[in-house]
C-alpha cells in the first residue's frame, strides 16, 4: 500500500504545471486546445530588444586613432548582456544587466536609463543608456568603466549599407504640422513646427501664433549643422543624420530623424515623443482678415499688371534665385544699415509650397567671419524674412504678419 500511494502521489505532482515554478512563463491554449508556455515580456525586454543588434560605433565618437568600436546587448540563459567589442582588440567589455531604472525626469526628455551591471569577475559598475532621438534609431553608452562612451545607431549593422551624403529627393523641401494648441503662452495658443530638409543640412523650429493664426514669435533653430548623410532602412523610409556645428566643428553626437514618405505626399516624422506626419509647406496661413485681404490683392494686382514679365523666372537655378533675393534684401528685410554683411553671411532655404511657389526663407549664417566679428551666436540661424516666386514669376516679400505678399520685382535682375 505504501509503495501505491508514492507512486499515485508521484503522478500527481508531474501533472503540476512546470510555469507555477517559474514566474516568468505563463500558459494558454492554441486554437487546438493545446496548452502552450508563453514567456512573459518584461520592460527590460522592450527596452533592450530595441538595441539587440551588433552595430558599430558613430564617427562622430570613435577614438583611438578612428577604432570602430561594436556594442550589442544580447539575452543570455534568461538573462540580458552588454558587449562592447573591437576588430583590433576582441572583446573589451561585457556584464550582466542586473537592473534597469529610467532616469529622465518627462516623456518630453530624451528617455534614459541607467544599468546596474556585472563583469565576469563579479566586479559591479553602473551603465547608462541614453536615446539619441525618441524612435530609438540611435543611443549612447557611457560608464566609467574602462572609461567607456560611444554612439551607437541601430541602423548601423553590418549588412545595412553605407551612409549616403546629403537627403533623399523626395525628402528634401520645407514641410511642416498643421496648427496644434499649446499651453504655454495665453497670447499664442497656436504653435506650427516646420521642418526644412535640404542637401546639407536639417533646420527645425516651432513657430507661435495667436488666435487669429498670426504669427507672434518665430521659434528658435534648432542650430547650425553639418555633414547630413542618410540610410535608406525600408520602402520610403530613411534615417537622417546631421551634426550640429559647421563642417570645420562638428559635434560629437548626431541629430537623428527617421522620416517615411507617405503615398499621400505628406512626410511622417518619428523623432517626436509621438509620431507627426507634415505636409508640403505653405506660407498661406488661414483665417486672414478678410478686408485687409481683399485690399492688399487689389493693391498687389494694380502693380502687378502695370509691369511685364521680360524673362523666364520660373526656371531659375538655385544660384539666380539668392542673386536675385539678394538684390532686394536692402530695401526690404534688411533695411539701408545692412553693416556689411554679404550675401554669403545668409542662408536661402528654398521649398516649394502648396501652390507650386517656390518659397525662399532667408536666414543668418552665424559660422562666417563676417557674422562672428559681428558677435552672433554660433548655435543659432534666426530666420529674418521670405520671399517666394509665384506662379507668373515674380519675386515677392512676405508681410511682417505673415499672411500676405508684396510684388517687389517682375524681371530679373531688377
Amino acid at each position: 500500500m505504501k509503495n501505491k500511494l508514492v507512486f499515485i502521489i508521484g503522478a500527481l505532482l508531474l501533472l503540476i504545471p512546470l510555469s507555477a515554478c517559474n514566474g516568468k512563463t505563463a500558459t494558454k491554449s492554441d486554437t487546438n486546445g493545446q496548452t502552450k508556455t508563453v514567456k512573459k515580456v518584461t520592460k527590460t525586454d522592450r527596452l533592450l530588444n530595441k538595441f539587440s543588434k551588433k552595430v558599430s560605433e558613430d564617427a562622430g565618437t570613435r577614438t583611438n586613432g578612428g577604432e570602430t568600436t561594436y556594442s550589442q546587448f544580447f539575452k543570455k540563459s534568461g538573462h540580458w548582456n552588454w558587449k562592447l567589442s573591437s576588430s583590433a582588440r576582441g572583446t573589451i567589455a561585457t556584464g550582466r544587466v542586473i537592473s534597469v531604472v529610467p532616469t529622465s525626469k518627462s516623456k518630453a526628455e530624451l528617455p534614459a536609463y541607467s544599468l546596474s551591471m556585472k563583469d565576469g569577475s563579479g566586479k559591479k559598475y553602473e551603465l547608462s543608456l541614453k536615446y539619441l532621438d525618441f524612435s530609438g534609431v540611435g543611443y549612447s553608452v557611457k560608464t566609467d568603466y574602462l572609461s567607456i562612451s560611444g554612439n551607437y545607431l541601430t541602423c548601423d549593422t553590418a549588412t545595412s549599407g553605407k551612409w549616403i551624403t546629403g537627403a533623399p529627393d523626395d525628402v528634401q523641401g520645407k514641410w511642416s504640422t498643421d496648427f496644434y494648441r499649446s499651453s504655454s503662452f495665453k497670447d499664442s495658443p497656436y504653435v506650427k513646427t516646420t521642418l526644412n530638409i535640404d542637401g546639407s543640412s536639417i533646420g527645425e523650429s516651432n513657430d507661435m501664433y495667436n488666435a487669429q493664426y498670426k504669427m507672434t514669435a518665430e521659434g528658435a533653430n534648432v542650430g547650425i549643422n553639418s555633414g547630413l548623410s542618410y540610410k535608406k532602412i525600408g520602402n520610403n523610409k530613411y534615417v537622417l543624420k546631421s551634426y550640429l556645428g559647421n563642417d570645420d566643428q562638428p559635434n560629437s553626437t548626431p541629430m537623428i530623424y527617421q522620416v517615411k514618405v507617405l503615398n499621400s505626399g505628406k512626410l511622417k516624422v518619428y523623432d517626436y515623443p509621438e509620431s507627426e506626419t507634415l505636409h508640403p509647406y505653405s506660407s498661406v496661413e488661414k483665417n486672414a482678415d478678410s478686408e485687409y485681404s481683399k485690399q492688399y490683392n487689389s493693391q498687389t494686382s494694380s502693380s502687378e499688371t502695370s509691369k511685364s514679365n521680360g524673362s523666364d523666372t520660373t526656371h531659375l537655378s538655385k544660384s539666380d534665385v539668392k542673386d536675385w533675393v539678394w538684390q532686394h534684401m536692402d530695401d526690404t528685410i534688411i533695411g539701408k544699415n545692412n553693416n556689411g554683411f554679404e550675401e554669403s553671411d545668409y542662408y536661402f532655404d528654398m521649398a516649394k509650397d502648396n501652390d507650386g511657389n517656390l518659397v525662399i526663407d532667408v536666414r543668418e549664417n552665424h559660422s562666417t567671419q563676417n557674422m562672428k566679428d559681428a558677435g552672433a551666436d554660433p548655435s543659432s540661424t534666426p530666420r529674418i524674412g521670405t520671399f517666394r516666386i509665384n506662379g507668373k514669376g515674380y519675386l515677392q516679400v512676405q508681410s511682417d504678419d505673415g499672411l500676405h505678399y508684396r510684388t517687389v520685382a517682375t524681371v530679373y535682375g531688377q
